[in-house]
């Protein structure tokens, strides 16, 4: 295709002294060969806007590997602080190891040095190693002599053990009994007899007769008795009496007090049951003295 061009202006002479323009070729039409034409311009810029909407995808995906790129550059810049801060550990550790190297070097050189002195004194033992040998001899003789009287005593001590163990069980039966008679011996040595003299009592309540008391213990049987010879100088109210006594697990006790008039059979008899259960006659004798009892 060819195209004509024009130049917009004329020229009419040199535009400068040095130099000049031909104005015939300047205002002449001019032909421009190989162009391309307007509608070939606008399907090679469409090629190329296509190409640019190609380029501008691969720009972004480009960015977002770039992004990627970028987390995993910041992640490996993390772990590389990390490890640089792990290698610097190391090398305190490492200087560590190598003070600690230097220091088991001049001890392995000590104990190089001992090793030696040992080999030495190994050397001198040996040499009396012989003269101990010759004494272990002596020694195992007499060990074999005292194994024999081992035996001996071994034997002897069997016979003691079987005797100890017959005394053993002769003991526990004996100790069975002696329990048993020391539980009678108690009950019987609480059995005791007192007389008593006089003694005035000019109250109505219960008041206790001196020296009539004894201890009891746990677990023991008892029995008592009392016999009482009074004189009432008002006849017409008669005796009471009663007996006082810890915490039992069976009690059992009864009084027996004369009332009425001389000559008169009259017996009054109750039981008492409780600690300070009191028993009561409603007269007493005339006599100059009358008895009771209480068991």
């Amino acid at each position: 295709m060819t195209i004509v061009v024009k130049h917009a202006t004329s020229v009419q002479g040199a535009v400068c002294a040095d130099k000049s323009v031909n104005a015939a070729e300047w205002n002449a039409d001019h032909i421009v060969s190989g162009a391309v034409s307007v509608l070939g311009l606008s399907a090679a810029i469409s090629v190329v806007e296509a190409a640019i909407s190609a380029l501008s995808v691969q720009h972004s995906s480009l960015s977002a590997e770039h992004s990627a790129l970028s987390v995993q550059v910041s992640n490996l810049s993390a772990t590389v602080s990390s490890n640089a801060a792990v290698v610097s550990a190391l090398s305190v550790a490492v200087s560590v190891v190598q003070a600690n190297v230097s220091s088991l070097s001049i001890e392995h050189s000590s104990l190089s040095a001992l090793h030696s002195t040992l080999s030495a004194q190994v050397s001198s033992v040996s040499v009396r190693t012989s003269d101990v040998s010759a004494a272990v001899s002596v020694v195992a003789a007499n060990l074999s002599a005292l194994s024999v009287q081992h035996s001996s005593l071994s034997a002897l001590h069997s016979t003691l053990s079987v005797q100890h163990s017959s005394l053993s069980a002769l003991e526990s039966a004996l100790s069975v009994q002696v329990s048993a008679l020391s539980a009678q011996m108690t009950s019987l040595m609480a059995t005791k007899g007192v007389v008593k003299g006089s003694q005035v009592i000019s109250v109505s309540a219960l008041t206790n007769v001196s020296g009539m008391s004894f201890s009891v213990g746990a677990g023991n049987t008892y029995a008592f008795s009392y016999m009482i010879i009074y004189q009432s100088l008002a006849p017409a109210s008669g005796l009471g009496v009663s007996v006082t006594f810890p915490a039992m697990a069976a009690f059992a006790a009864r009084a027996q007090i004369c009332s009425g008039v001389d000559g008169t059979d009259s017996l009054f008899e109750v039981a008492i049951v409780s600690s300070g259960d009191r028993v009561q006659a409603l007269s007493c004798q005339t006599s100059v003295s009358t008895r009771s009892k209480l068991s």
